[in-house]
């Protein structure tokens, strides 16, 4: 099969950031107007940490408000990042405008996501859209 490439948009965090929400909340946002038929190949990576140990970190890809897609880790040692990784691939949508969101959440203390400070620490999200 062939596969055509139509477009790609890629979001990082650029300010350090916290959390200490024990419910998701929206760590990015990118709106994409899809074609008719297409297929979103989204990627989210995240590299955070936590200001205490034993507490669990969580990211989603949210997709028009739908929870599509987690991950998540442990906190095994305060201040030390942790890296997380979600591909998804979206069929069906209709075309138009959609939002992503790149979701995030902790069981307990703070969640930091510090690029400005740190190099290791970070959040992105890149999403192609295809045809197949």
């Amino acid at each position: 099969a062939t596969s055509n490439y139509i477009q790609s948009v890629f979001i990082e965090q650029v300010l350090d950031t916290t959390t200490g929400s024990a419910s998701f909340v929206t760590l990015l946002t990118q709106a994409v107007t899809t074609i008719a038929g297409s297929i979103l190949i989204i990627h989210a990576t995240a590299s955070i940490s936590n200001t205490n140990t034993n507490n669990n970190q969580d990211i989603q890809i949210v997709i028009d408000g739908t929870p599509a897609r987690g991950a998540g880790s442990r906190v095994s040692a305060a201040n030390v990042p942790q890296s997380m990784a979600i591909v998804y691939r979206k069929t069906g949508l209709s075309a138009g405008a959609h939002t992503i969101l790149l979701q995030w959440r902790t069981s307990g203390n703070t969640a930091r996501c510090r690029p400005t400070s740190l190099l290791n620490e970070h959040a992105s999200l890149l999403i192609e859209e295809v045809t197949v």
